[in-house]
């Protein structure tokens, strides 16, 4: 993408500490030239005439990195790999820019991988300069930048003001399901024959065989039952039913706590994407709802790769949280999400996963309330709780999963008493880590079409 500079007129272009001491020098050189040495008048006033030359190059400088071109481009998207950005300098006048002081600013939620937030620079004329950054991608939408450049004299004498060569820009990246699982799910539901759901309807396999109604096609009549029975019947072929399945996220500042790509926000994210890969193939209809702050939602439901793509770009477009929330907020977040839920789903029955963390007495109280208001109306309603100690401890050292452990041991004894108290108030819940949470759930569905 092409970015325009911020513009700066000469006035920008200020005087640093070197210059008072250079000056005070010229002058008495001068000085001493009067009275004693007359050749010395010479050099102090070339020493004035470097100094103002200086300041001429440091805003014919600044003018020229401030009218420069900039291209920013934006390489991966994908969480847990590199996402690069590129910023390139185009420099369209003949001065060069010798000394200009680059500082980048991002994400604190991001990790620079590699490149480094501050670097000195030559630009030189009619020419470019590349500037590169990489971060390890995480999911979700976050800001990177501003670029900003002080041009600087060779002398060092005179700065400019803090010029935006790139302004911020937004970066988003969707969650990396697991292909591995996907295949596995498939491979696993299929030959077992759990994804069989016998349902009378357009197919090709035989379903079973019924008395003739009027209004059924010729063609279906078994004839050789009407030699045998003396009486009309109709061969019924079988269909593969269809579920409809709405996920539901928490998005809370509560959620986005923990290691680096590891918080509750981005298993979930990886979780429903790995899911919503294998529904995708096997044609069932799916949204997904994210609440926090604000409510976002992937559309109305949909189903095979266009309603898996809307939940990779809902999960994109997700900004990390930037202030705390307290349990007042949460609660306030439910109700706007059971509000919308009830927009999304269909009349007939559901199946509704709802991902959160439970840390709270008030925030039980609001799970126990959506999930009871959405039975009431026929669903059937999960909580999936991740377990903290499951999934937060990989990518750490030996000793550093020591440590954590520890630390995070008391938390976990906290979770696990808040899914055994959902329980006794009659919720389904599903405590468990990211490697058996995509099977467990995709058994559920599965079982449930036969219902």
């Amino acid at each position: 993408m092409g970015l325009e500079v911020e513009k700066l007129a000469p006035a920008h272009v200020k005087p640093t500490q070197r210059l008072t001491p250079l000056l005070l020098l010229a002058v008495a050189v001068i000085v001493v030239s009067t009275f004693a040495e007359p050749g010395a008048l010479y050099a102090g006033i070339s020493l004035l005439l470097l100094l103002a030359a200086m300041r001429g190059y440091a805003v014919l400088a600044t003018l020229a990195l401030s009218r420069a071109y900039v291209y920013c481009d934006v390489r991966g998207n994908v969480e847990g790999r590199p996402v690069e950005i590129i910023v390139r300098i185009s420099n369209k006048s003949f001065i060069p820019v010798a000394f200009a002081e680059l500082s980048f600013s991002y994400s604190p939620n991001l990790r620079l991988a590699r490149g480094v937030r501050a670097a000195l620079c030559l630009v030189p004329p009619r020419g470019v300069v590349e500037y590169r950054v990489a971060f390890l991608g995480r999911v979700g939408r976050h800001v990177v930048g501003p670029l900003k450049a002080v041009v600087r004299d060779p002398l060092g004498v005179f700065r400019s003001d803090e010029i935006v060569v790139m302004q911020p820009i937004y970066v988003s990246i969707v969650p990396r399901g697991s292909e591995v699982i996907v295949r596995k799910l498939w491979v696993e539901t299929r030959s077992t024959g759990i994804t069989r759901a016998r349902e009378a309807g357009t197919g090709v396999e035989f379903y079973g065989i019924r008395e003739y109604r009027p209004g059924d096609d010729i063609k279906r009549i078994v004839w050789r039952h009407l030699a045998i029975a003396g009486k009309l019947t109709v061969k019924e072929t079988e269909r593969e039913s269809f579920q409809s399945i709405l996920f539901v996220v928490d998005a809370t500042p509560q959620m986005f706590m923990g290691p680096y790509g590891e918080s509750p926000f981005e298993h979930a994210a990886r979780v429903v994407t790995s899911i919503a890969g294998y529904l995708a193939k096997r044609g069932d209809l799916m949204t997904l709802l994210i609440f926090g702050k604000d409510i976002v939602f992937s559309g109305t439901m949909s189903r095979g790769r266009q309603a898996y793509l809307k939940i990779l770009k809902t999960f994109a477009n997700i900004p990390f949280p930037t202030e705390p929330s307290d349990e007042i907020d949460r609660d306030l977040a439910f109700q706007k999400a059971l509000r919308v839920s009830l927009e999304l789903l269909p009349r007939e029955r559901n199946l509704v996963f709802l991902f959160t963390m439970v840390r709270h007495r008030g925030h039980l109280e609001s799970i126990v309330k959506y999930v009871n208001k959405l039975r009431v109306l026929g669903n059937e309603v999960y909580v999936a709780i991740p377990i903290t100690a499951a999934y937060e401890v990989r990518g750490l050292p030996p000793w550093a999963q020591a440590i954590y452990r520890i630390k995070m041991f008391e938390q976990v004894k906290e979770e696990l008493r808040y899914a055994r108290m959902l329980r006794r108030y009659g919720v389904k819940v599903l405590a468990l880590g990211p490697e058996l949470l995509p099977e467990t759930i995709v058994r559920i569905i599965e079982t449930s079409r036969t219902r």
